[in-house]
């Protein structure tokens, strides 16, 4: 009677037991061709939007992981929100060596009278250099409470601006031809540094002791510009060796709000700098000679 019993119980725990076995077996299964699923799709997003990323990894062109996104890319921009330094104490002394000038050849003396000595405004400077020598900032920062960025690519001058206590923030990259980031070779060539291999050496000049090559990640102006958080830009000064028109051809102009920029003309397409500028809204108000042009927004 009794070992009877025991035989029905040990045979209904082994059909529970099987029973929950298969019930495991089957939710597994599941799981796995969901998660598939959820990888496949996930991978599929990730190659479009990282689609550029893809093909340099493939190529060797840039070993980087994660950089190489479209300029509209969220992460990308996250990214470059990180790695921008803030901004020196309102309450720290300015270090500077000189007294402030205004510009190479006056320009910033022009800038201040087209904007009537305003106060408070912003800007962004694109070859920076050390926050003081041919700065195109400094004065409207020093004398008008102006802020903004200054971007710098030459890593001992960048050293030598962080310094200074600007009260701007500050990056250190190049600005990237496209409309994506990359790494580049830069030619740290002194205040005229540059990308290397865009167009003819002409940085011969410069002593072996204020030269050096090294890779540097290259940032699009726009999504830096969207890393500050897309404010207005009442001035934008771009002085970067050369390639000053590919660089204004990779921002969505409609997308951005920028009132007047100073372009170095001498090694770049003048012409083409002002057709792009005017196709999108934008005049001559001055030229100096044949270094800089001053545009302003109709």
């Amino acid at each position: 009677m009794m070992s009877g019993l025991l035989g029905r119980r040990w045979k209904g725990y082994g059909i529970l037991l099987f029973t929950l076995a298969l019930g495991f077996f089957i939710l597994t299964r599941l799981d796995r061709s969901t998660l598939q699923d959820s990888n496949r799709d996930s991978h599929k997003d990730s190659e479009q939007s990282d689609r550029h990323s893809a093909v340099k990894s493939e190529s060797g062109e840039d070993s980087t992981p994660g950089w190489d996104l479209e300029q509209e890319n969220p992460r990308l921009i996250e990214r470059i929100s990180d790695v921008i330094l803030p901004a020196a104490d309102p309450k720290s002394i300015l270090k500077i060596s000189k007294e402030i000038q205004l510009g190479q050849v006056g320009q910033i003396e022009h800038v201040v009278s087209y904007f009537k000595n305003k106060k408070g405004g912003f800007f962004l400077e694109a070859g920076a250099f050390d926050g003081e020598y041919l700065s195109n900032t400094l004065y409207l920062e020093a004398q008008f409470n102006w802020t903004g960025i200054l971007i710098e690519p030459n890593r001992e001058a960048f050293k030598t601006l962080i310094t200074r206590n600007r009260k701007s923030k500050l990056l250190n990259s190049c600005l990237s031809v496209h409309r994506y980031s990359e790494e580049v070779t830069f030619d740290a060539a002194d205040v005229v540094g540059g990308i290397l291999g865009d167009g003819p050496d002409t940085k011969g000049w410069v002593p072996a002791d204020k030269r050096a090559k090294y890779r540097l990640r290259c940032f699009p102006l726009y999504s830096i510009i969207m890393a500050l958080g897309n404010p207005k830009i009442d001035f934008m000064s771009l002085d970067i060796e050369g390639v000053e028109l590919a660089v204004l051809e990779t921002i969505p102009w409609s997308k951005v709000d920028i009132e007047t920029l100073l372009i170095e003309v001498e090694h770049s397409n003048s012409a083409a700098i002002s057709s792009i500028l005017q196709s999108h809204g934008y005049r001559i108000d001055h030229m100096f000679g044949k270094q800089d042009i001053f545009y302003v927004k109709y």
